[in-house]
């Protein structure tokens, strides 16, 4: 495949249920997934990773772009969703500041608002700086994980925040004060 041809499989995906990022790049002619390794081409839409032990299906839509992908390693299979970079305002960013309280877990954190990024904050000194990825998700360091996310009301308003990581798929929080 060529590169340009392999450049409609760059983006960025989001794990349907666990919500961590996958993120794909065009590198010296091949597709890597970020973090992981080269992507090779075995059909159209189709890739494989570690000789064939990873496989990568894209789901094409009728314009020809990718909107989801399959991974299958083993018996595993994860569905990713298309993404795009999420560049939220200083407003949206703001929805998020507050105290937060999981039931789940006994914990209370609290979220600030630094610059283009929330920093939670737990005591006594626990300080995690998170950088959006894509709408209403942030990932840690701006990395892969933990990832955290919003549920919203019916007015649009956020009514749960999610913190996942790999061994914690979904912690949910409520808003204690603003």
């Amino acid at each position: 495949m060529t590169e340009a041809e392999l450049a409609k499989f760059a983006g960025l995906w989001r794990n349907e249920k666990t919500h961590m990022p996958l993120q794909t790049e065009v590198r010296k002619g091949s597709l890597f997934a970020v973090g992981g390794g080269p992507l090779q081409p075995v059909a159209g839409n189709k890739f494989i990773a570690r000789g064939g032990s990873i496989k990568l299906e894209f789901e094409i839509d009728s314009s020809s772009n990718p909107v989801a992908a399959s991974l299958t390693q083993g018996n595993n299979k994860f569905r990713f969703l298309a993404e795009t970079q999420w560049e939220p305002t200083a407003n949206e960013l703001n929805e998020f500041a507050g105290e937060w309280y999981s039931e789940e877990s006994g914990a209370k954190v609290k979220i600030l608002v630094k610059g283009l990024n929330l920093l939670i904050t737990q005591r006594p000194d626990t300080k995690i700086p998170f950088m959006p990825k894509y709408k209403d998700h942030f990932t840690a360091g701006g990395g892969r994980q933990p990832v955290m996310w919003c549920s919203r009301d019916a007015n649009g308003k956020i009514s749960t925040l999610h913190l996942g990581a790999p061994r914690m798929r979904n912690m949910p929080f409520v808003r204690i004060n603003k």
